[in-house]
C-alpha cells in the first residue's frame, strides 16, 4: 500500500475530500479515525454523484450481543449506523478497482466504535466510472479537530 494522502483536521469540519486520485493503483483503502461534535451518519461519495446509485448490504450488533442487519439502496455509501453523540469511531473502506471503467465498484467496510461491536458493510456504485474524487461528509454536524482521514492505493 502507498500513501497518497492524509488529512488531520485542524478544526472541525462537515465534509473531507479528496480529489484528482492517481489512476495507476488497483484498489483504494480508506481510514478514518475521528470523534464527531454531535450525532451523524457518515456519508462516502464518489466523483460528486448525489444519484440513487449506492446499494448496500450491512451486519452488526451492539454492546449487549443484539445482532441487526440493514439493506437498501441510497444516494451514499453509509459505513455505519448513526454513530451517536461525541462518539470516537473507525472507519476503513476497501474500494475495488476503483480506475476501472468496465464495472462497478465494490466497496468493503468494516467499523468500530464504543457503543457497539464491529459493523460490516458491502456495498456497490453503480457505475462504471473510473473513482477521481471521493468525498467523505457528515448528515447534520461535524468531525472534530484531530480527525484523520488517510488514503491509501493498493497495487495488485
Amino acid at each position: 500500500m502507498i500513501a497518497l494522502s492524509n488529512i488531520t483536521l485542524q478544526s472541525e469540519s462537515s465534509v473531507v475530500t479528496f480529489s484528482n486520485i492517481p489512476q495507476n493503483y488497483r484498489d483504494l483503502i480508506l481510514v478514518v479515525d475521528g470523534n464527531v461534535t454531535g450525532s451523524l451518519n457518515a456519508r462516502l461519495r464518489f466523483n460528486g454523484d448525489a444519484g440513487s446509485n449506492y446499494s448496500f448490504v450491512s451486519a452488526a450488533g451492539n454492546n449487549n450481543n443484539t445482532p441487526y442487519s440493514t439493506t437498501g439502496t441510497i444516494t451514499f455509501v453509509n459505513p455505519s449506523p448513526d454513530f451517536g453523540i461525541n462518539t470516537q469511531f473507525d472507519n476503513q473502506f476497501q474500494i475495488m478497482d476503483y480506475s476501472a471503467t468496465d464495472k462497478h465498484k465494490t466497496i468493503l467496510i468494516r467499523h468500530g466504535m464504543s457503543a457497539q461491536s464491529p459493523n460490516m458493510v458491502a456495498a456497490r456504485w453503480a457505475s462504471t466510472n473510473a473513482i477521481t474524487s471521493l468525498e467523505f461528509s457528515s448528515s447534520a454536524n461535524l468531525y472534530s479537530s484531530g480527525s484523520r482521514f488517510s488514503l491509501y492505493g493498493r497495487i495488485a
